[in-house]
């Protein structure tokens, strides 16, 4: 995510399956302190998507702890959809704080302002797609909360070849909104 505003997302404040939906949990949870950083830290170093991880902590705050084959389901549902729109829109508005020949980044900032909420919907609408991923209706969890969210992250990145890296931020952020 490249920071959302508080906007109402694409499934309100509540999702598919009767739940919150991720695009309200995204927006409190990335919010809070230290969280936007590390996540962007992760999508920085080790190429993470922002959305998916944000998804595996939501899914962990319903108690729901994803397997292997359930992050992988979401990664194909989304991917094309990043690779295609939201990563494209994301290097443009980074290449608009940059002088370009004659055009300065100030001459560009209502432009890149615009772009910016562009890439936002962008990463609603890839949101909408994961909900419905994650937790179809009737879904029930049957783990502990602070749990599953460390579970799923951790798969996430392991999956990304991260090493261990600690999730407290993030599990903390969700546990708190709770």
């Amino acid at each position: 995510m490249s920071g959302p505003g508080r906007q109402e997302g694409l499934s309100g404040r509540e999702g598919p399956s009767g739940r919150e939906g991720l695009w309200a949990f995204s927006l409190r949870v990335y919010a809070a302190p230290g969280v936007a950083d590390w996540c962007l830290g992760l999508q920085e170093d080790l190429g993470a998507d922002v959305n998916l991880l944000l998804w595996c902590a939501w899914a962990g705050g319903h108690g729901i702890r994803l397997a292997e084959g359930d992050i992988a389901a979401g990664e194909a549902a989304v991917a094309p959809w990043r690779q295609g729109v939201v990563a494209p829109l994301r290097q443009i508005r980074r290449l608009l704080k940059a002088d370009l020949g004659a055009i300065s980044a100030e001459m560009a900032t209502a432009l890149r302002t615009r772009v910016k909420a562009v890439e936002l919907e962008a990463e609603r609408v890839e949101q909408a797609a994961l909900e419905v991923v994650a937790l179809p209706p009737g879904a029930v969890g049957g783990t502990a909360a602070a749990s599953a969210v460390a579970a799923n992250v951790a798969l996430y990145l392991g999956g990304l070849g991260a090493a261990e890296t600690a999730a407290d931020t993030l599990v903390a952020a969700v546990m708190k909104q709770r």
